[in-house]
């Protein structure tokens, strides 16, 4: 089986709410690819949902670094930093993702989120406007 049946396969399975399989699969699919942007995403996407946010951080921070442009993966490493307490990442990783998607409603949400626990209320309030 290709990767990318394979990846089609744990995406459906993750999607079925098959996860313990999902999960095999993309380990398998990292192992044998592991500049794998999609598969390292889906899977921080994946964690991130059952509220494993140390392997959901790790996972999108390598993803990440195979594809900083996309705005859905910024939006969830932001939303990760945020958790983590690392808030000026957040912050800047949520202003990448707004400027490649700046009608995305969750990152200007996840954005006001870490700007009031900056304390930066005016700045929030600014970004409104």
């Amino acid at each position: 089986m290709t990767p990318q049946i394979q990846f089609k396969e744990a995406v459906l399975l993750h999607q079925q709410g098959r996860l313990v399989e999902a999960e095999k699969l993309y380990r398998q699919i990292m192992a044998a690819a592991p500049d794998n942007f999609a598969v390292r995403y889906m899977f921080a996407l994946m964690r991130f949902h059952q509220k494993n946010n140390a392997e959901a951080l790790e996972l999108i921070e390598e993803a990440v670094k195979r594809n900083g442009a996309s705005a859905d993966a910024l939006a969830l490493y932001g939303a990760l930093l945020h958790g983590a307490g690392r808030r000026e990442e957040a912050l800047a990783s949520l202003d990448a993702a707004i400027a490649i998607k700046p009608d995305d409603a969750s990152c200007w949400y996840n954005r006001g989120l870490a700007l009031r626990s900056l304390s930066r209320f005016a700045d929030a309030l600014d970004s409104q406007t």
